[in-house]
């Protein structure tokens, strides 16, 4: 079994059987990975709140037959207060979920996961955001779209440019049309 150790942010986490979480996370090496996380919804798991969305951690994985698992998770920032409000919630629901929908993986791009450190640093930290989140939203999307390799135009309008690149609708735009 070889173990390999990524510096990594946790997109997304399903239930996945009865005890385990199937956790997307974007790492800094390797881009946008899937693993299985056994046992981490027993009440005794110490690894529950390391994997939840927006967590940045040094996540270690063992490659499996059928899936990677995650061993372990030293977490190097949680995020506390953008899980106290929720408009800032919603945002980190939608960034990540945006950041689902224009990765693949095995893309790697250090711009990219930079660009989504700050930006949860950001919604954690600055109290005057809750008036302007989806403003913040939206600058946050642009700059993501520009490290992406996208080049947005900032005359139309957020959504329909989203659609227009994924040529489909984007679930996580209904999450942004939940704030305020």
């Amino acid at each position: 079994m070889s173990l390999k150790t990524y510096t990594a942010i946790i997109i997304d986490n399903r239930d996945f059987r009865e005890n385990d979480q199937r956790i997307i996370f974007y790492s800094l090496e390797n881009g946008l990975q899937d693993a299985v996380a056994i046992g981490v919804k027993k009440i005794t798991s110490k690894q529950r709140g390391r994997l939840e969305q927006g967590v940045v951690t040094n996540l270690t994985i063992a490659k499996g037959r059928r899936f990677d698992k995650v061993t372990t998770s030293d977490p190097l920032w949680i995020g506390v207060k953008s899980r106290q409000s929720f408009e800032k919630l919603c945002a980190l629901q939608f960034l990540m979920g945006l950041v689902k929908e224009i990765s693949k993986n095995g893309d790697v791009n250090d711009g990219q996961f930079e660009m989504l450190v700050s930006a949860l640093q950001v919604l954690d930290v600055s109290e005057e955001q809750e008036q302007n989140i989806k403003e913040w939203c939206k600058s946050v999307v642009y700059k993501l779209l520009e490290v992406s390799g996208f080049q947005p135009i900032e005359t139309t309008s957020l959504k329909k440019q989203l659609q227009y690149f994924f040529e489909k609708p984007i679930r996580s735009l209904q999450i942004l049309e939940l704030i305020k």
